[in-house]
């Protein structure tokens, strides 16, 4: 949810940033590294702003589920509803697969654009996030329903 709020709230920074990273702004200035994809660079420059409102959209979307699915976890561990523990962590486990989507999906959109070469740091964050969420999937699943 705060990384929504940050894309709405400031949302210069990340246009910025996806600017640059998408018209390979970086690496046409440095006129050495990464020459070879520049035939990659976006077109669509004014179109940047829709971009993150749709970014902004979706980690709402997948911020309300993860919500939801906490709450059930939490119900089902004080057996205060009727939820099993099993469709709790199910649920759970969806909503962080969507959350890990979400970074995979940067990841890979940044790799076309050769971010890693430029934007090591934006590169990183959306690594330890992907880490982060393969870590909590595994946690989720590892004990067995009683």
């Amino acid at each position: 949810m705060m990384a929504a709020y940050n894309n709405l709230a400031d949302p210069n920074t990340n246009i910025t940033l996806l600017n640059k990273m998408m018209t390979l702004e970086s690496i046409v200035a440095d006129g050495d590294l990464g020459l070879g994809l520049v035939g990659r660079t976006t077109k669509f420059s004014k179109k940047i702003p829709l971009l993150l409102k749709t970014i902004a959209f979706v980690q709402i979307g997948i911020a309300l589920c993860l919500l939801f699915s906490s709450g059930m976890l939490a119900l089902s561990a004080l057996s205060l509803s009727g939820i099993s523990q099993e469709a709790s962590v199910s649920v759970a486990t969806l909503s962080m697969t969507l959350f890990m989507g979400m970074w995979w999906f940067f990841i890979i959109g940044g790799l076309w654009f050769g971010y890693w070469i430029k934007m090591g740091t934006v590169q990183m964050v959306h690594f330890t996030l992907l880490i982060i969420s393969i870590l909590v999937i595994t946690v989720l699943n590892l004990s067995g329903y009683p």
